[in-house]
């Protein structure tokens, strides 16, 4: 029981920690670790651009309301919400997405990630399930990694699954009948995978490897943690966290991630900087502020939607087509 509860409270601290260096920042917790919302009226919403972020809808309708937005993910036809309500599905063929619940989550789910058989969830129990293709069965996966504190998943095209700990990466090329420490100098928070060249945001700042995991190198460091990393066109972008400048820096790289180029000097500065995104010729970056656009390269941002209640936008891209979320400062 102690050592469930270490991992539930260890869980939502890392998720709702300011990632400005490797110190966390706990929130509050009950005596189930249960997270106490830190307002009493959180915004439970997402919004959606398509016109490259020049206007945005909200298509929050049919969503339960009191409930906190963790990750917003397309998969196949679908957006796929993870809350603290559990799961809800959105048509992407639908205008108005007709948000449906999936009734196999009752409980926090923190993020979801694609696979090649179907999708993968991860609750704040630190269980991770996996649905199959064509069934409504979500299945507990993982179980001999107990241990281990999960926080981010990826399955490659080739089968081999990566799983970031709070501790190292692990991978398995069985479909985790065992496991492979491949890196393990700190947490890894997200994975990302671009023509055989992987990205983790890690607490030392970017790791990449091109070999299948083998052999890792540091990117970017800049004194502080790895915040985000994202595909676009021709490449990666990045977000770390500069001890020096205390404030979050933007990059892009063109190169698979071997070396980077700041986008941000004409951002306004800031340590709670989300996400960046591509669409089209123009990036969006989710800033305290709000939604910036930039369409040269970031010589210039314009602020395209102000920041709601103090919250920062997280950014997901489908196409043409862009969803914000308002979530509190941080991760």
């Amino acid at each position: 029981m102690t050592i469930k509860l270490f991992q539930i409270i260890f869980i939502v601290t890392i998720f709702n920690s300011c990632q400005n260096d490797s110190k966390l920042s706990p929130i509050e917790v009950d005596i189930q670790g249960k997270t106490l919302l830190q307002e009493s009226n959180p915004v439970q919403a997402i919004y959606r651009s398509n016109d490259n972020g020049l206007t945005w809808l909200d298509v929050s309708s049919g969503l339960p309301t009191k409930t906190e937005i963790n990750s917003v993910v397309p998969i196949n036809k679908e957006l796929v919400l993870a809350s603290s309500s559990g799961l809800m599905h959105g048509s992407l063929s639908n205008s108005d997405l007709a948000w449906k619940k999936d009734f196999s989550f009752f409980e926090n789910v923190i993020n979801i990630f694609p696979g090649n058989n179907g999708m993968y969830a991860l609750t704040s129990n630190n269980d991770i399930y996996h649905k199959l293709h064509g069934t409504a069965l979500w299945l507990p996966v993982f179980s001999n990694l107990k241990q281990h504190l999960f926080f981010s998943l990826l399955e490659t095209e080739d089968g081999s699954i990566f799983l970031g700990t709070g501790k190292e990466l692990l991978k398995s090329t069985d479909q985790g009948k065992t496991w492979k420490e491949i890196y393990k100098n700190g947490w890894v928070m997200e994975i990302i995978e671009s023509e055989g060249t992987i990205l983790c945001t890690n607490e030392h700042g970017i790791i990449r490897s091109e070999d299948g995991g083998d052999h890792w190198e540091t990117v970017i460091s800049e004194g502080g943690v790895g915040v985000s990393i994202g595909l676009i066109d021709g490449g990666f972008s990045a977000i770390t966290y500069n001890t020096a400048s205390k404030i979050r820096r933007v990059r892009i790289s063109l190169d698979k991630g071997k070396t980077w180029q700041e986008i941000d000097s004409k951002l306004p500065p800031s340590d709670g900087i989300s996400s960046v995104i591509q669409s089209g010729d123009s990036f969006l970056c989710g800033h305290p502020n709000g939604i910036f656009r930039s369409t040269d390269q970031g010589k210039t941002w314009k602020l395209t939607f102000p920041s709601i209640e103090k919250k920062v936008f997280n950014l997901t891209q489908i196409g043409s087509i862009i969803y914000a979320v308002p979530r509190n400062q941080g991760c």
